[in-house]
Parts: C-alpha cells; sequence; structure tokens
C-alpha cells in the first residue's frame, strides 16, 4: 500500500511517500515542475535519485485536482502500484 501524507500545502506542495509504512521518498512542487526524489536505500547518507519530473502549470502548488490527480497517479505507477491513500 502506498500512502502520500501532505506535509505542506503550498510553496512547495510536498508529500512524504511510505511504501508499507516504510518512507521511500518524497514529491515536491515548486518552480513549475512535480519532482519524485525516491530514497536510496543502501546510502547511509540519506541520499536521493530523482525519479520522476515534469513542469505542470502550477508554481509552488498544483493548478487543479486534475493536475495532483494525473501526476501522483504517474508517480505511484511508477512504484508499480495502482492505488494510493494521501492523508
Amino acid at each position: 500500500m502506498i500512502t502520500l501524507k501532505q506535509i505542506c500545502c503550498a510553496c512547495p506542495e510536498s508529500y512524504d511517500i511510505y511504501e508499507n509504512s516504510i518512507y521511500i521518498g518524497h514529491v515536491r512542487v515548486r518552480y513549475g515542475r512535480v519532482t519524485f526524489s525516491k530514497l536510496i536505500e543502501s546510502n547511509p547518507f540519506d541520499e536521493y535519485v530523482n525519479v520522476y519530473s515534469d513542469y505542470i502549470e502550477g508554481d509552488g502548488l498544483f493548478e487543479s485536482d486534475e493536475e495532483r490527480s494525473f501526476h501522483l497517479y504517474s508517480i505511484i505507477n511508477l512504484l508499480g502500484h495502482t492505488h494510493y491513500e494521501i492523508t
């Protein structure tokens, strides 16, 4: 199960992502882009690799619910899942 925990609602709109209650990365919306950065599990320095990045209509937050749904669902699909919940 994928859970997105919203940690900031704007500037930047941000979510921490958990897979089966284990933190795996974060989504940030800033400067007209949405980026998903995944935690590198074998790295002891908490480094991340950008897995998803795309331009959006909004700046520090998604412009619409449709834009939010499209990009969050695209990220979840990259992780091999089809369902998620936002808390």
